[in-house]
């Protein structure tokens, strides 16, 4: 029992929200075990180096990541989210050797903002002893070198056209579905019903949402944002004991908070703002040719 559909990237650009939003839709089973990670690796130690990488149990063996899908009863597709797959050279590769006719989901983000997101949040957790982003971005390779988990490579999860077409050396471009966060901002609804139709499942229905898309800044409270973010032995128990409907819907809930539980208090530096754009200036403007879409204001610094 595998997966027909997987949303595979991008990190912090809205795919916690769409997650919770599928979960509600009754012909859809999803994993309640997000980012797995299995395809990033089969048979791999799944230990980083990175401070708080192994806080959440990633799954490796086959055997273990069938178990994500024995509930699955009478819903038309079932899937599951692991947002670094999109950045894994090796992951598409596997996904096509185990389940060839799979769906793929996407949302892609402006990749400086995307990168400067992936950062508060390592802030948010306490993870990042780095306080600038500018120095941050400087230990980029030292930390890779080091082994630490790929949600390190704040810069390097950003290059979206080359990892898209990785992918399409593979899959048809038909097994490729891409929105973007603005897509997501503007109007979720349509985003959902976008997805459903592509799923081919029933459009109509309308998932409760829950919180606002915003940028993200510190958060109101570390503790409560430690609880939504880590697994922790009082999230486990209440699950245990709690009945499967209304942990399903607290778990809607609680994925939109996790994101965007936010203020906006940091900005990027406009200079290395500007410097960013003009490395990914180039990725942009080849993605903008393989979407076919308009990505001018991801160019404006």
């Amino acid at each position: 029992m595998l997966p027909n559909f997987l949303i595979i990237g991008a990190p912090r650009s809205g795919t916690t929200s769409l997650y919770a939003a599928l979960r509600q839709h009754p012909e859809i089973y999803f994993s309640e075990f997000k980012e797995p990670w299995f395809f990033s690796l089969i048979d791999k130690e799944t230990c980083f180096a990175g401070p708080g990488d192994n806080n959440h149990k990633r799954i490796n063996k086959y055997e273990d990541y069938e178990k994500l899908f024995l509930d699955v009863r009478n819903e038309k597709v079932f899937g599951e989210a692991s947002t670094l797959y999109l950045h894994c050279d090796k992951a598409p590769i596997k996904i096509k050797k185990h389940i060839p006719n799979v769906k793929l989901i996407v949302i892609l983000r402006n990749p400086v903002d995307r990168a400067f997101s992936n950062y508060q949040q390592h802030l948010q957790l306490g993870r990042e002893s780095v306080k600038d982003f500018r120095s941050a971005l400087e230990e980029e390779d030292a930390r890779k070198v080091k082994g630490w988990s790929p949600f390190w490579l704040y810069k390097e999860l950003g290059f979206y056209n080359k990892q898209l077409k990785n992918y399409l050396r593979y899959f048809d471009k038909s097994q490729l579905k891409v929105f973007l966060y603005e897509d997501l901002v503007n109007d979720q609804t349509a985003l959902y019903r976008s997805v459903f139709e592509y799923l081919d499942v029933d459009s109509s229905f309308s998932p409760v949402i829950a919180g606002r898309i915003n940028s993200s800044g510190k958060p109101n409270s570390k503790l409560l944002h430690y609880f939504l973010s880590e697994t922790n032995v009082i999230k486990t128990s209440i699950a245990k004991v709690m009945h499967p409907k209304i942990r399903h819907f607290i778990s809607s809930k609680i994925s939109v908070l996790r994101d965007y539980n936010l203020s906006k208090d940091q900005y990027i530096d406009e200079s290395l703002r500007h410097n960013l754009m003009l490395e990914y200036k180039h990725d942009i403007l080849e993605l903008q040719e393989l979407l076919k879409r308009d990505l001018s204001d991801w160019l404006v610094v």
